[in-house]
């Protein structure tokens, strides 16, 4: 009886919502957003031990933008409240594509030349992984190569973020 109990609650108990914090550095000092409220580094501790009293990871966004300073600092006033879960989210590095000149029409990945019958399967990956793209031309594209890349992404692409930076030459 005891055991049919305590694994109803056991079952019931919800995982706790993670903190999400936004860094920041305004040139004189960094700052964080939390719930849509931004507010200096040194105003942290101030929410951190309610986080740590209910159990809350905490997701970091934004080191990469900032001194390394903030982010040693928001680490230390985390650890310091008892906060055991702290990650770092970085965000990925797009998918960086180059329409290249010459025939036949292909693209290049990484400065790696990809043939334009296995475009698809690549963007369907980039797509599901969650990636952004860049797409790029080289000077002297053909039009129907271009066309082709061009349909292709936004087939399979469809919604999902796209910049295409466009050359000037």
């Amino acid at each position: 009886m005891i055991f049919p109990t305590l694994m109803a609650l056991l079952i019931a108990q919800e995982a706790p919502i993670p903190v999400t914090l936004e860094i920041g550095f305004d040139g004189g000092q960094c700052t964080v957003v939390s719930d849509e409220e931004r507010f200096p580094l040194d105003e942290l501790s101030l929410r951190t031990a309610a986080w740590a009293r209910d159990g809350r990871p905490v997701e970091i966004h934004g080191l990469d933008s900032v001194p390394e300073q903030c982010g040693t600092g928001i680490v230390f006033e985390l650890q310091r409240a008892g906060i055991t879960r702290i990650e770092e989210v970085r965000e990925a590095e797009p998918l960086a594509l180059t329409m290249a000149a010459g025939a036949p029409c292909h693209v290049l990945v990484g400065g790696q030349s990809l043939a334009i019958e296995e475009l698809p399967v690549l963007l369907t990956a980039a797509r599901e992984a969650g990636l952004h793209l860049v797409l790029e031309s080289e000077t002297g594209v053909a039009y129907e190569c271009a066309d082709r890349v061009m349909r292709t992404v936004v087939e399979i692409w469809q919604d999902a973020p796209l910049r295409i930076v466009a050359n000037e030459e």
